[in-house]
């Protein structure tokens, strides 16, 4: 990587291939200027290996040096692809710090949209309109203008409208920039800006024009151009006119004339992505009315030495109390502070072949997008031993569901007897996936992985490498079977949760489980529940029951030996044995145990008092839960029970086994919960269900159930979590030992 100038004659044979058809930003005349006007240094920084340049600015305030990226990097007068971008700018910041370049690379100027936001920067997403002049006539331009527009710039024109162009117009615009800025309250730039703009890149590159009403400068554009494109600098107006088309008028005949001088595109120069300030919010509405496609893209800034700026900006708000300058990076943060972006990195999700899977999930995610928050999902799967002998490729998939992008990829990585490495190339393999994902949306605030193996240590590892806040929940209850027993493994698994900005668990019996099985401390993780989908307290209705009519049981998990279903069927045939008939039980989803529950309930004489129904979606389960009587559920061990929940917002009382998770939220106004899990305790408490039935306040269980499980309840509980963590990382102080 070369560091080169304009001003340096020894560079020029290396910058030759810099011309009118490069952005105005590469030309020498464009480092003249810095030079006279602010006795700043221009450089174009030239990338050996990508045979690409980037031009920056080099400034410097008391005992901090800056550096601000002028434009988007070039090779042969075209950008950067958003991969090479971020390769460059990862090589480019290893030069500054090599070779004590600058202390930060400050928010790149507005001129020059970014594609791709290297790890460990803040950034926000920034756009401009561009208008297209090589293909379109004059007539296809106009006719892409808001109709609005077309009939504000007829009335100018019949007006007596005038435009003029050139330096000698130059002293009418700075009159009407100067007042705009005033009005807004906005420091302008000094005339002598402007002059050294026309000195130094002459009427090729540099046009001032104003519009006029009776010869009065009613408004006034400054234009940088050069055949790649013409920009927008500076505009301003008086107000005071009869022709209320003016500006856009304005526009228009410049759009023409840089047509007419071969320039390719029209460039309005900045619009902000996601602003909910009124004032921007009408500068994005006038820009839009010219028909121009929007470009998205991203500013963003990065400390290169973080004690030096931290230092740097506590004196500077000693100096300044309460009027820190902020960048537009800052003001579209603050402005939208509810808004975080969050990655989610589960370890089971959903699928073509199970749709079911990792349900809620998906419903947290969405939760999130709905009050406010830019959320992905990056699911990886760790391929099985079996998979040794099938195809070793990663396989990567992409979809947009329904604006929540969505990765899955699937990884050969286990290694025999090589534990530690297999985990390392599939984190690696998942850091790639991520690598993607910031390409294309950006770089996270935080990191929010579910359960250990494999989404929680690939998660933690991308967050480590990255600089990233880290929140892990766990889920599994094989850390409480023993199918997690490995030394390796728990010695991973403290190490992840101690060091976790934020370690959640989904109920008070599985963290003292987990906390006293892994020997962590007891303060280690932080209780939030799951949460029930809104769909379950839509169309409340009363389900009634009269004696003799058939009650109706449903019960709805993955067919796993944990879910013990056995124990139910069991229960059936006690029901029956006492003379209990009528009743009916439906049995959602599917598994591996499909077949053999069947046997066991053809061979127990109960297939007409049985429906198997299979794996059911959302809607379906609503469906199921509101035309029941009771859920049940006989698990040997539950972290939690979010179909528990579910059946308590549909109104519906239950029976559980004590497996753990439920007795959080379970009680005698809700439900039973077994004193053994036995077939006679199970047969016993259903047919206490069925003669205590009218005792359920079915309204009320699902009141209390939405206080404290609803989607707004635990996505505040969630959110506020993650600002703590916000506010506290990256201060945090790291647990080495458990």
């Amino acid at each position: 990587m070369k560091q080169l100038s304009w001003l340096n004659p020894k560079d020029s044979e290396l910058l030759s291939g810099l011309n009118n058809n490069s952005p105005f930003q590469f030309l020498p005349g464009f480092s003249k200027i810095y030079k006279e006007y602010s006795g700043e240094k221009v450089f174009l920084i030239y990338s050996e290996n990508l045979k690409a340049f980037l031009p920056i600015r080099l400034f410097t305030s008391h005992f901090i040096k800056f550096i601000q990226i002028l434009h988007a990097p070039i090779r042969d007068n075209k950008e950067l692809n958003s991969e090479e971008q971020l390769q460059f700018f990862n090589e480019f910041i290893e030069y500054c710090k090599t070779n004590n370049l600058c202390e930060r690379l400050v928010q790149p100027h507005p001129y020059g949209i970014l594609s791709a936001i290297p790890n460990g920067s803040k950034y926000c997403e920034f756009g401009t309109y561009i208008t297209d002049l090589a293909t379109k006539s004059d007539e296809e331009i106009f006719k892409q203008f808001h109709p609005k527009y077309q009939k504000a710039i007829h009335h100018t024109e019949k007006s007596g409208g005038v435009v003029k162009f050139g330096i000698e117009v130059l002293e009418d615009f700075y009159k009407c920039y100067e007042h705009t800025m005033r009005k807004a309250g906005a420091i302008s730039e000094n005339i002598q800006y402007f002059k050294a703009y026309c000195k130094y890149l002459g009427s090729e590159n540099a046009t001032p024009a104003v519009v006029y009403d009776n010869g009065n400068p009613v408004g006034g554009i400054f234009v940088v151009h050069t055949n790649y494109s013409a920009l927008c600098t500076h505009a301003g107006s008086m107000g005071d006119t009869k022709l209320y088309g003016s500006m856009k008028y304005l526009h228009f005949e410049m759009m023409k004339r840089m047509k007419s001088l071969g320039v390719k595109k029209y460039d309005l120069v900045g619009v902000r992505i996601g602003n909910n300030d009124p004032a921007l919010e009408g500068i994005f509405r006038f820009k839009k009315g010219f028909g121009g496609e929007l470009k998205k893209g991203y500013l963003w800034k990065i400390d290169i030495d973080p004690l030096k700026t931290r230092v740097y900006d506590f004196l500077l708000k000693l100096r300044h109390p309460g009027n820190l300058y902020k960048d537009i990076i800052d003001q579209v943060n603050l402005s939208s502070s509810r808004g975080m972006h969050i990655l989610i990195i589960p370890s089971w999700y959903k699928s073509i072949t199970e749709p079911v899977l990792g349900t809620f999930f998906e419903e947290q995610a969405r939760t999130l997008m709905k009050a406010g928050h830019k959320v992905g999902i990056i699911y990886p799967q760790f391929a099985s031993v079996s998979s040794l002998f099938q195809k070793k490729d990663e396989i990567v998939s992409f979809v947009d569901d329904n604006g929540l992008p969505t990765y899955s990829m699937v990884h050969q990585a286990y290694i025999p007897k090589m534990r530690k490495l297999s985990y390392r190339i599939f984190n690696e393999a998942v850091q790639r996936i991520y690598n993607k994902y910031t390409q294309k949306y950006g770089i996270p605030d935080i990191i929010h992985a579910h359960s250990i193996f494999h989404g929680g240590m690939a998660g933690y590892y991308i967050a480590k490498k990255n600089h990233l806040p880290f929140v892990i929940t766990e889920h599994l209850t094989s850390f409480m079977t023993g199918d997690i027993s490995h030394p390796e493994d728990i010695e991973l698994s403290g190490e992840i949760f101690c060091n976790a900005d934020a370690a959640l668990i989904v109920s008070k019996n599985f963290k003292n489980d987990i906390e006293n099985s892994l020997h962590l401390r007891n303060d280690t993780f932080k209780v939030i529940p799951n949460l029930v989908a809104d769909i379950f307290f839509d169309d409340f209705k009363i389900k009634t029951y009269q004696n003799g009519e058939t009650f109706v049981f449903f019960t709805n998990s993955f067919l796993l030996p944990r879910k013990n279903h056995k124990l139910i069927f069991n229960a059936l045939e006690v029901l029956l044995k006492k003379g209990v008939k009528n009743f009916e039980l439906r049995v959602g989803g599917d598994g591996p145990l499909r077949n053999s529950l069947q046997t066991i309930v053809k061979d127990c004489g109960l297939d007409n008092y049985v429906k198997f129904l299979g794996a059911l979606n959302r809607q379906q389960v609503k469906t199921e839960a509101s035309n029941c009587h009771c859920f049940l559920l006989t698990s040997t061990y539950e972290t939690f029970g979010v179909v528990l929940i579910e059946s308590l917002a549909s109104g519906r009382p239950v029976i559980t086994t004590d497996s753990g998770g439920p007795r959080d939220f379970i009680n005698s106004t809700n439900g039973i919960i077994l004193k053994e899990q036995t077939p006679e305790c199970l047969a016993e408490a259903m047919i206490q269900m069925m003669q205590n039935y009218k005792n359920y306040n079915q309204e009320q269980l699902s009141k209390d159930c939405r206080q404290l499980f609803s989607e707004q309840k635990i996505e505040g509980d969630i959110e506020q979590m993650y600002r703590k963590v916000l506010a506290e990382f990256p201060n945090k102080t790291r647990i080495v030992s458990k």
